[in-house]
């Protein structure tokens, strides 16, 4: 019995960053989709409303830059929710809820050794700031560009191999279509981590240089 007891001691650990931040999407969704808002609240949703009717920038539908991946997903969602507001606050909140996931990601890639309950605490802390919780439910980009930039960086601080950079960097091209904001948040760490694998693949595999750096992320 003991011994059983130790092996799943053992499991926790290991499975914990998986489960938890799920559950903490779930009760993200729980406390959210009862909530949407029954009308359009500004400009910009107006017209990211106007734009899921007909695309036309040059019409402020949606105002400049376009945000045509948004655009395009939202589309996606107006065909099964009817109502445009009601579209894109659903879309906000099934964006904001992917993010808790990568949200939690990233920050275990910051620091694999470190206890899960540190990247626990910061998921959860993250989660349910203010500006977070209540951005997540308006008839805006904000949320999903949000999580789109959450993604891809945890896609590049965890890149080891050229390919996953390049994948990233693919991702961060079409999350600007999301939110054009992503690329501040995206491109100078894709930029670094570019510099960070040209250095390690440039030195011997046994140096201690490369140990090092091959122990950052």
């Amino acid at each position: 019995v003991r011994g059983a007891r130790a092996v799943q001691a053992s499991k926790g650990p290991a499975a914990s960053p998986f489960l938890f931040p799920r559950l903490v999407a779930v009760v993200f969704l729980a406390f959210h989709v009862p909530y949407l808002p029954a009308s359009l609240e500004d400009l910009d949703s107006i017209n990211f409303a106007l734009g899921v009717r007909e695309f036309n920038v040059t019409q402020h539908q949606p105002h400049p830059p376009g945000y045509p991946v948004y655009i395009f997903i939202a589309k996606g969602a107006q065909a099964l929710i009817r109502d445009e507001a009601t579209a894109l606050s659903a879309m906000s909140i099934m964006a904001a809820a992917l993010g808790v996931l990568a949200m939690a990601a990233l920050y275990r890639r910051f620091d694999p050794a470190a206890p899960v309950e540190w990247s626990m605490a910061a998921t959860v802390l993250a989660t349910t700031a203010p500006l977070y919780w209540f951005s997540a439910s308006r008839p805006l980009s904000d949320a999903t560009g949000l999580a789109a930039a959450l993604a891809i960086q945890a896609l590049t601080v965890s890149a080891t191999r050229q390919r996953t950079l390049n994948t990233a960097a693919a991702c961060a091209g079409l999350a600007a279509g999301i939110r054009s904001q992503v690329i501040w948040l995206t491109v100078p760490l894709l930029v670094y981590r570019a510099f960070h694998l040209h250095d390690s693949s440039a030195m011997p595999a046994g140096s201690e240089s490369s140990r090092i750096f091959s122990q950052d992320f």
